[in-house]
């Protein structure tokens, strides 16, 4: 009762002083916005004293909402108060959207670029820029020349169907490139750094010529980096001037170089390890070169490395620069704040869900309590990666309990280790194969490894069974076993192996050298021998058996086993057959060989690989002819027969192999599809093999090149390249078509 009479009071005395309380507030019109939702966006509350002001300013919040054509409010007398009415008049809804004449570009691609969707308010702006969106998406495609239009028919029950209309016109690719007011470089310079580029022989193929608005925005960055690390402190790029017609694309970049600059003094300050002028020899920045940006950041990532290395995890290096523009020279100090040392308080490792954690912890060169160490973290990291167990690998450091301890926190996530496959294949030895794999790499969550592979093709089959423990004994060395059971059928004879062996690796360094012994045990038995062969095969008809020991030496600093982008494989082994070994067949064989693999721009690598090997018989023996070099395939020298290059019987003009092989593959290597880690390739290959009469010699290498594409897929890493035979002799194809599966060469 009493509550009833203030408010009676208080109504009162808000008429006395001609204020209106809003009693109640309205939403008529609306359809399909709730009112509850357009409540939310006025001021004005039940309850309240009415406000003008707040009533222009809720008529606008509502509109601004864009769901209406038309908002209005009306304000109703009653005997308590004020009762307010929105009353709205919704936009139509979109209920369909058609494109046509799109030729080139799916309509699924352009409707995921659009800002319009069916079953949303229909609203010009956002339709204009939809056209926007659409234009710049057939600009990167390369139709700069392309037009959209549009229509919006409206319907019944406040709906409408929007029309885009597309012309597409042709491609436009670039013509031309040219820089203005560039005096310290020339336009084919400038035009060698940056990503957009001309149209050229091979466009058709690529994106050459095609120009994507944010690439050129990235490449004005580029020339301001080319600039700084030349000198050229003060290089302003401006915005690039864009013009087309039907057929080309001109682009103009103006460029103001300004002077270049050159070190004066350089000094460094702060707190000092090893002595100031020991820190300053290390220095890429010295007196009298010339000014770079790239080089300052590289010392400056150096000296915080060397910090990092004597366990200053959060050493700090600032560079301080004082510029004379008189003299054009920039004097350089750096201020270093070592902070303290840091030693690891915690490793914990998370993602690993079948992987187990000593698999992980015993690839790293860091444990808890060691002093913070950049470089063994580093390392670290690449031994974990190279495991091949997960598709993703991150280190992340944070504080520990002080400002002395560090916890790394290790995260992987697991990728699919295992493969079972059954199927056909084509090879261009064997032409259609049938095949069964079966792959674990890391079985049981323990890093071990198991395949066993079978195929059988017109001319052969093969059974493989392999295993092997990376670390035995929870220790470094690694052991393991082959068995295999292979059957061929050359043109003169048929060939069948028998055989195993037994495998050891030992770590020569703590990062990338191994050495391996293995014992290896062969039964071979050549039958099938034609009367036509030569004689050095109808010597080796009937069983002969094969015992060896092999010792090698290799280092293998690749950051990929199946692609690698950088580092490099490099061996050298010999094997040793017969005497104390027993067996049949007495020889030594050598091999050396040395990969390489060079990062370039745009995710492409360069590969270069040298081979060379050397073998001859023991204790008056002769070589085995399935134990002498032969070369040609998808594996040595492309675009030549497998195994159909080297020294030939004069008699027969069958190829019997040599005593000496040199081998030399060159490789270019690029994306294709990136998404689905498909890769091509082009590639120039030498080699050919000696008899023990001949020496080596480079002038008698066999030549190819070629191209191929490389994918790793669900079943293994598969290959299919064509090769061309730059000479081919009489009898030899001009070219071939080769496909493999199973490591990558």
């Amino acid at each position: 009762m009493t509550s009833k009479l203030g408010e009676l009071a208080r109504h009162i005395n808000l008429k006395l002083l001609g204020e209106d309380i809003i009693v109640k507030i309205s939403i008529k019109g609306n359809d399909r916005i709730e009112a509850d939702a357009i409540k939310s966006h006025i001021k004005s509350k039940e309850g309240e004293v009415l406000s003008q002001k707040t009533l222009r300013e809720d008529l606008k919040s509502i509109y601004d909402m864009d769901y209406f054509e038309d908002v209005n409010v009306s304000k109703a007398d009653t005997p308590s108060g004020k009762e307010i009415t929105f009353v709205v008049s919704e936009k139509p809804s979109i209920k369909e959207i058609n494109i046509s004449g799109n030729r080139f570009i799916e309509k699924k691609d352009i409707m995921e670029v659009i800002g319009i969707k069916p079953r949303t308010i229909l609203n010009f702006n956002k339709i204009e820029d939809s056209i926007k969106s659409v234009l710049k998406f057939y600009r990167d495609k390369g139709y700069w020349a392309a037009e959209v239009d549009y229509k919006v028919y409206y319907l019944k029950r406040k709906e409408a169907i929007v029309d885009l209309k597309i012309t597409e016109n042709k491609k436009t690719k670039i013509k031309n490139i040219r820089f203005i007011d560039n005096k310290a470089y020339s336009d084919k310079e400038l035009r060698g750094i940056i990503q957009t580029d001309e149209k050229g022989f091979f466009s058709w193929l690529t994106d050459s010529g095609v120009l994507k608005e944010d690439v050129l925005q990235q490449d004005q960055d580029k020339i301001i980096a080319f600039y700084s690390d030349n000198g050229y402190i003060d290089i302003k790029v401006g915005k690039p001037e864009i013009t087309h017609d039907k057929d080309w694309i001109y682009i103009t970049v103006p460029i103001n170089e300004g002077k270049q600059f050159k070190v004066g003094k350089v000094d460094i300050k702060g707190d000092l390890i090893g002595g100031k002028e020991e820190l300053l020899k290390k220095l890429n920045m010295t007196t009298g070169k010339i000014f770079s940006r790239q080089l300052l950041r590289k010392d400056v990532v150096n000296l915080t490395d060397k910090y990092a290395g004597a366990g200053y995890a959060f050493a700090d290096v600032t560079p301080l620069t004082s510029i004379d523009r008189e003299t054009q020279l920039v004097d350089l100090t750096l201020d270093v704040h070592k902070g303290k040392k840091v030693h690891f308080e915690r490793i914990s490792i998370t993602g690993n869900t079948r992987t187990r954690d000593k698999v992980i912890r015993r690839e790293l060169k860091v444990a808890e309590g060691d002093l913070y160490d950049k470089e063994k973290l580093s390392k670290s990291y690449q031994k974990v990666n190279r495991l091949g167990y997960f598709e993703e690998v991150s280190f992340d450091n944070e504080k520990g309990t002080d400002d002395e301890k560090l916890n790394l926190n290790i995260k992987v996530k697991e990728k699919p280790t295992g493969a079972v496959s059954v199927g056909a294949g084509y090879s261009s030895v064997d032409n259609v194969i049938g095949m069964f794999n079966i792959t674990q790499n890391n079985l049981f969550g323990r890093g071990q490894n198991l395949f066993f592979v079978a195929s059988l093709g017109g001319q052969s089959s093969s059974y493989n069974l392999g295993f092997t423990e990376p670390w035995l004994f929870d220790t470094p060395v690694s052991a393991g076993f082959d068995i295999y059971d292979v059957k061929r059928d050359y043109l003169d004879y048929s060939k069948h192996s028998q055989g195993g062996d037994i495998r050891f690796g030992f770590p020569i360094t703590e990062d990338y050298t191994r050495a391996y012994a293995t014992y290896k045990y062969e039964n071979v038995n050549i039958t099938n021998v034609l009367d036509t062969a030569a004689a050095v095969i109808k010597e080796q008809e009937g069983k002969t058996v094969t015992s060896s020991i092999v010792l090698s030496l290799v280092r293998d600093s690749k950051d990929d086993r199946i692609f690698p982008t950088k580092g490099s494989e490099n061996s050298i082994a010999i094997e040793y057959a017969g005497g104390v070994l027993g067996g049949t067949n007495y020889f030594t064989k050598y091999y050396a060989n040395t990969t390489w693999f060079f990062p370039l721009s745009w995710d492409t690598v360069f590969m270069s690989r040298a081979r060379i090997g050397f073998a001859h018989g023991n204790q008056g023996r002769e070589l085995p002819l399935f134990e002498r070099f032969f070369l040609g395939g998808i594996n040595s020298l492309r675009g030549f027969k497998a195994y159909s290059v080297g020294p030939k019987d004069p008699a027969t003009g069958d190829v019997i192999g040599g005593n000496k092989q040199l081998l030399f593959n060159i490789e270019y290597i690029f994306p294709l599809f990136k998404k689905a880690g498909i890769k091509g390739l082009v590639f120039f290959d030498a080699g050919n093999t000696f008899d023990d009469n001949e020496n080596y010699s480079l002038s008698g290498l066999r030549t190819s090149v070629g191209t191929g594409i490389r994918w790793y897929s669900p079943i293994g890493p598969l290959r299919l390249e064509w090769g061309y035979n730059i000479d081919p002799r009489p009898g030899e194809k001009s070219s071939n078509w080769e496909f493999a599966i199973g490591v990558m060469f």
